[in-house]
Formats: structure tokens, sequence, C-alpha cells
């Protein structure tokens, strides 16, 4: 995690952050299920979820964050709790193509070991059974290309203060963070609540464990 956070801190706002640790109310807004305008960031979060049959009682509840320790476990929990915010903003699906690029796109902007973790286990598996997964080894290697891409243009997500930018226009937002770029989409279509709860369960076993060894993969992201 030395790494993770040696490049975090590297951004002031990043810095800032993990030294408030400020909580997050993302939650709370969700099941006080705030109004927000057409087009905004938060109705494309709500939709979101919907559409993936979500459900706010995934972000942990207020005791997890009383209980964070050090700087290790601050930034595990903003990593998680905002993992889905990431999917709207970035237009990635929840398939799983999408996921490992989300994943690429979070290991190049925060070299998170644990992120990298899963990314290499996945890939390991496709690369092993490549002649069975071949479509799908091809997809994911173009999207975490694409994904790679992105992270090295776009400003750091970590620091954006999601809460109060719930009711801005989601384009804009996207201008704003240098977020703007064709990628495809093609397999885009929301997950069944069969696939939703099996990644899930792979994500609560792996999830940004406290304790990691760095990897050196998407090491060179600025």
């Amino acid at each position: 995690m030395a790494s993770c956070l040696a490049k975090l801190q590297a951004d002031e706002a990043c810095r800032h952050l993990i030294k408030a640790r400020t909580e997050s109310r993302l939650h709370q807004l969700i099941r006080e299920r705030q109004s927000w305008p057409s087009g905004s960031l938060g109705t494309a979060y709500i939709n979101f979820m919907e559409a993936n049959h979500y459900s706010h009682t995934l972000f942990p509840n207020p005791d997890f964050f009383n209980n964070l320790q050090s700087e290790y476990d601050y930034i595990n929990y903003r990593i998680w709790h905002y993992h889905d915010i990431f999917h709207v903003v970035c237009d990635m699906p929840t398939t799983r193509q999408g996921e490992l690029g989300l994943l690429a796109f979070i290991a190049c902007q925060t070299k998170h070991p644990g992120v990298m973790s899963i990314l290499i286990s996945d890939m390991s598996y496709l690369l092993i059974n490549k002649h069975d997964q071949a479509d799908t080894l091809k997809a994911s290697q173009q999207l975490i290309r694409q994904a790679s891409h992105l992270a090295r243009q776009a400003k750091p997500l970590f620091p954006v203060p999601w809460e109060e930018w719930l009711p801005r226009n989601l384009r804009r937002i996207r201008a704003d963070l240098r977020l703007e770029r064709p990628i495809n989409q093609s397999a885009s279509r929301p997950r069944t609540p069969d696939e939703t709860r099996g990644s899930l369960s792979q994500l609560d076993r792996h999830r940004f464990p406290l304790e990691q060894t760095d990897v050196g993969l998407f090491a060179g992201g600025n």
C-alpha cells in the first residue's frame, strides 16, 4: 500500500482528503431518495443502481467508518464506497469486461494493490482458459487498454466531493474530469440478479483487504 499512498499524496486534493478522513454521506442521500435534475449524476446513479439490482445497503455502515485505523484503511474505504459512482462517471458497464476496465482505471489512478490483485487474478483466469474465453479475453484486453489510457488523461477521481456533485449535470462532470471519450460499450447490458450476486460475492471476498503487497501492474500511470 505504500506506493498507493505515495501516488495519492502526490496530488494536493487527495493528500488533504486522506488527512481529513471525510466520511461519505452517499448512503444517507440514496436512502432519502433525494430528488435530482434529469441528466444529473444523482439521477444517473439511481438509475444505474436500479438497473443492476443493487441496494444502498451495500454501503459500509457508520461503524465501519468509525473503526478505520490508518490512512490505508481510509483509502480502502473510499475506493470501495464510490466504486459504482466510478462506473457511472466513466460510463463503464457492469459486464465482466466493464469491471476489468474499471479496475484498470482505478489501478492506474491509485496503484492500489488490492485492485491490481483482482485485475491480475481475473486476467490470469482468462489467459489460462483463452481457448474457451477467446472473445471475452479480446474484449477485456481492449477495454483495459482504453480504460488505462483514459485514467492517465483524466483528473483524479479519488478526491472528488461526490455528494456535492450529485445534482450536477453528468455530461459536464465528465468534461470537467476529462472523461469524454469513445469506449467500446458493445457489451453494456445490465447484469441479471444472479450475475450481480456472483460478482458482488467475489468483490466482497477481495475488495481491498487492509494488508496487501504492491503489484507492479499498470504502475507507470501518471
